[in-house]
């Protein structure tokens, strides 16, 4: 399935789905650098098998590769302790739609790339705003309660920071709630 816009080109439309796929570049910057609106950029994403719209319990669905080898579980969990972040969203201001999300922001791309190939999730670069950071910024990110949840529960025992412990058993918390509400654990 293609997709045809009136204002894109087939080259560019081309362009923007290998740098979705291959640099982890989001629908928001890509709409920007095209001059086109983010829904734009979905439906080309979309026809092109990458963006699926699905009902239901589509959060309590495994999309990763949960790494079983220890050495990885404690590196991931370093740099949770480091460079992470374990955020509860809200979206739309409401409790039924909230969610818990892991990000790792880094300037490194190989780091970054490496943790998409290795366990999943999406990594997106970002423009730094500060004119002091000058190195581009990117954040891998998993979400979806399933896969935060299945990450959070192995590098538990590993992180070493007291407020990363108390916000990962926080989420592992609601992620529970959330999956036995869709009957998944």
């Amino acid at each position: 399935m293609t997709y045809q816009s009136r204002i894109l080109v087939p080259h560019q439309i081309e362009e923007i789905v290998r740098r979705y796929r291959d640099e982890g570049i989001g629908s928001t910057l890509l709409a920007r650098e095209y001059s086109v609106s983010k829904g734009t950029i979905q439906n080309i994403l979309r026809a092109h098998g990458f963006i699926r719209r699905t009902r239901g319990g589509h959060h309590s669905i495994k999309t990763i590769n949960v790494p079983t080898n220890l050495s990885i579980i404690g590196y991931l969990a370093g740099l949770v302790d480091g460079e992470g972040s374990i955020v509860r969203e809200h979206l739309r201001g409401n409790l039924r739609h909230s969610g818990v999300r892991l990000c790792i922001t880094n300037s490194c791309p190989e780091l970054l790339q490496w943790l998409k190939n290795e366990i999943g999730g999406n990594v997106q670069w970002r423009e730094r705003s500060s004119p002091l950071s000058q190195k581009p910024c990117g954040v891998w990110r998993v979400g979806g309660y399933m896969d935060t949840y299945l990450l959070l529960k192995i590098i538990l025992p590993w992180l070493r920071i007291p407020k990363k412990i108390e916000q990962a058993k926080e989420a592992i918390t609601f992620l529970e709630v959330r999956l036995k509400e869709h009957e998944r654990i």
